[in-house]
């Protein structure tokens, strides 16, 4: 029988916890919600009725919870009810057209606030503009003290809501525009690890909406118009 002894000396609150990744090459596979209605909700750590729309609910992993995104002319609003308090990592491309194409990729890590430790915001953009072959990450575009966040944990779990201003990432809120995105929950401990500047990073496609459409089962109307062949009066 062998028996596992610590060292003499040796401090076991030394060991340190792997960083964390995400695998990127793999898109959500949630259960997803692509209209994104214009609301404004209130950044106070609470999800209030009729104030969010769900994302997509992420239920695998270390941590599980529900992403939320709405937004207005001047933000992109989006949140996170988790059942811990978490960190959050989230990808938005702004002109959806890939992720190693210009320089409107944004990548957003929110960590949870804990006694005597304020919430931490990082920001970068990955800045492909040059060449899509030599992309390179850039922390100093984004300023993190404009990423305004409220967050709030209870005996339930833990909620994060935070707002994307225009203009950041060249991002453009306005009906009719999409946006591809995506949102991963780490344990609050976790070590991120940024991934390498060439990995391309796979996300979902929204649509920024004013109002709902909810297509009739089984119906799927499409209507078609040809300026030659329109005729005064019909």
């Amino acid at each position: 029988v062998f028996l596992a002894v610590p060292s003499i000396g040796q401090d076991k609150s030394e060991t340190t916890q792997a960083p964390a990744t995400i695998n990127f090459g793999v898109r959500p596979r949630y259960t997803l919600d692509p209209q994104r209605l214009k609301r404004k909700p209130v950044l106070d750590g609470v999800i209030s009725a009729n104030e969010w729309d769900p994302l997509y609910t992420i239920t695998d992993g270390p941590v599980k919870g529900t992403v939320y995104m709405n937004w207005d002319d001047d933000n992109v609003y989006v949140a996170v009810r988790a059942d811990q308090p978490a960190l959050l990592v989230f990808d938005l491309d702004c002109n959806a057209d890939g992720w190693l194409r210009g320089a409107d990729n944004l990548e957003l890590v929110l960590g949870p606030a804990a006694e005597g430790v304020a919430a931490t915001v990082t920001a970068k953009i990955l800045d492909a503009a040059g060449s899509k072959d030599a992309p390179v990450w850039n922390e100093k575009v984004v300023d993190p003290k404009a990423i305004q966040s409220a967050q709030k944990a209870d005996a339930n779990g833990w909620t994060l809501e935070f707002a994307i201003p225009r203009g950041i990432a060249g991002l453009s809120p306005r009906v009719g525009a999409t946006l591809s995105v995506r949102a991963d929950l780490l344990p609050a401990g976790a070590q991120f690890k940024p991934s390498a500047p060439y990995e391309p990073h796979l996300l979902v496609d929204v649509s920024l909406v004013e109002s709902r459409t909810i297509s009739a089962p089984g119906m799927t109307p499409r209507l078609s118009l040809e300026d030659t062949k329109l005729i005064p009066g019909q």
